[in-house]
């Protein structure tokens, strides 16, 4: 009787510990997701090949119509609009079904990072980049100095 006792959990939890990840709706092949974040419901994933949508807590994913093929780096969520880092920064204001550039200062900067900070925007990749005007407009952010130069 002990050793069914015993058996039976081990048989429990190594069940319980080996159920938590499972693979949804694979992407197309050589697809990488670099960055994903959520809002209730819906989920965007950054991937080599855009921003893939999920309406339904990540069990399935969809490119948006009318979406080119683009490596996305990193996502941001900013009260109706998603903002994606990648050659610039771009933001769409309709769920990812159109895109368009966030301020024509950083076109030429790959973003590799993005945050809100209170009222300011970030974004970080070949220098680091602020704007306060929800990223129609970025300033570049002076690097600090060692803390021994000082």
């Amino acid at each position: 009787m002990r050793c069914l006792l015993i058996l039976l959990l081990w048989v429990i939890s190594s069940t319980h510990a080996y159920a938590q990840w499972v693979k949804l709706n694979p992407l197309e092949p050589f697809t990488r997701p670099w960055d994903i974040v959520f809002s209730a419901s819906d989920g965007y994933l950054a991937t080599d090949f855009g921003v893939y949508r999920s309406t339904n807590s990540g069990v399935t994913w969809t490119v948006p119509v009318g979406q080119g093929a683009m490596r996305v780096n990193c996502l941001l969520l900013e009260a109706t609009r998603i903002f994606a880092g990648t050659a610039g920064v771009i933001v769409s204001a309709d769920n990812a079904s159109t895109w368009r550039q966030a301020g024509e200062s950083l076109r030429n900067y790959t973003i590799q990072g993005l945050a809100s900070l209170g009222s300011y925007l970030v974004a970080g990749g070949d220098g680091v980049f602020r704007s306060s005007n929800r990223g129609e407009f970025w300033t570049a952010t002076p690097p600090s100095p060692p803390a021994d130069y000082v």
